[in-house]
């Protein structure tokens, strides 16, 4: 498939006159159809409702799905589901009229090779299938064209007027690694919604359903089990601990989203025969998710890699001690609120959870850390920020 790419940019000047005439900055925020459940859903929703308190309008669309089930049929009979392909790389879109578009996932960037048609931002959560694509135990492409279309993506990402990313460390890889000219990039971090993620008593319905106050001592990990995330290194750090400390328990959160990584998880916890000790969740809502963290003694985020990170912050605003790898953007967004330790060393990690859990004063310590760095991280200030972003392109800042 060849690809025709125009040059349509406009100058400041011309924006800025274009925008001037409407009493109000009218922005199209093009988003997948993900449920709030997943940090990018929640990152749009959460963003638009911020939105909603400006001087702008903000309205969310979706690229059109223009297969029909015949095609879908056949797509899942040769082993492919067009429908969630079509959905992260949308190779054309219809958008509606607007001052500028917003991408809200570098995945959509594929758009702007074929469907430019005013200045637009798009923001970058994280490129790690792209960035990860070489690498056999890491890599989640499951066919030859998630790899082709996500090259196609990051040629997107060059067309674009502002690139909004979420941590540093993805300033220096999309300049670093995809040649991204750095005067386009703006840093915007992302947020905790603190009328959600804050202390709060456990109510009798969730003590009971989750066994809580049986003198077991909790230990969260939420998140897939994706190879990145690293999931099977802290269940051997895990067994290691259960050694040292009795009465640990460790709760796993999440979906697996690739079912045979779950298949490999179970197989490790029988041999490490801790299957008694270990529970796995699956997804739940925000109406639970902070029950869980406050509930836990501590959190363990054992990642490889990530483009921000939002469970170590959302266990900080329960004021739940963390214990958090040392790798790519985790350091910056946990600052010095958090244990670190190298994700390739599962004794560094077993050995940080029993200093913790034996030290109640430590706990103390990282927990009064935690609420207070997790309130610098607050959706009004991204909000701010990103329209900064929108006013910059348009020439109106």
């Amino acid at each position: 498939m060849d690809v025709t790419i125009s040059d349509d940019r406009t100058s400041d000047t011309q924006k800025a006159v274009t925008v001037s005439q409407r009493s109000r900055l009218n922005v199209q925020l093009v988003a997948k159809r993900d449920s709030k459940t997943t940090g990018l859903g929640r990152y749009v929703e959460t963003l638009t409702q911020h939105l909603a308190n400006a001087p702008l309008d903000a309205t969310v669309t979706f690229p059109a799905f223009p297969m029909h089930e015949m095609t879908l049929k056949l797509g899942r009979r040769l082993g492919w589901d067009l429908r969630t392909f079509w959905e992260s790389y949308p190779v054309w879109g219809s958008l509606a009229p607007a001052d500028l578009d917003h991408i809200t996932s570098e995945t959509l960037a594929i758009l702007l090779l074929t469907s430019k048609k005013r200045p637009t931002i798009v923001t970058v959560h994280g490129l790690l299938s792209y960035l990860l694509r070489d690498d056999p135990e890491l890599s989640i492409y499951s066919h030859v064209l998630d790899r082709w279309f996500d090259s196609l993506a990051v040629r997107g990402l060059h067309r674009a007027d502002a690139v909004i990313v979420v941590s540093d460390y993805l300033r220096s890889v999309l300049v670093d690694q995809i040649g991204l000219d750095q005067g386009l990039i703006h840093v915007v971090p992302e947020a905790v919604d603190h009328t959600v993620f804050r202390r709060l008593q456990l109510p009798n319905h969730f003590r009971h359903s989750y066994s809580v106050g049986d003198g077991r001592r909790y230990i969260l990990y939420v998140g897939s089990e994706q190879p990145r995330k690293n999931f099977l290194t802290l269940l051997r750090a895990f067994a290691r601990l259960r050694q040292r400390v009795q009465d640990v328990h460790l709760w796993k959160v999440g979906q697996p989203e690739i079912r045979d990584e779950r298949t490999k998880a179970l197989k490790l916890i029988e041999e490490l025969d801790i299957g008694s000790s270990v529970t796995f969740i699956g997804h739940v809502g925000e109406d639970l998710l902070p029950y869980f963290y406050n509930a836990s003694e501590i959190f363990v985020f054992p990642s490889l890699y990530e483009g921000f990170g939002f469970p170590p912050l959302e266990a900080m605003a329960c004021g739940t001690p963390v214990i958090c790898s040392n790798r790519t953007s985790l350091p910056e967004v946990v600052g010095e609120a958090a244990l670190l330790f190298d994700p390739t060393d599962e004794e560094a990690l077993a050995a940080q959870m029993e200093r913790l859990l034996l030290d109640a004063e430590l706990r103390e310590s990282y927990s009064r850390r935690g609420l207070q760095h997790a309130q610098g991280f607050r959706w009004e200030v991204t909000a701010q920020q990103t329209i900064d972003v929108y006013r910059h392109v348009l020439g109106l800042a």
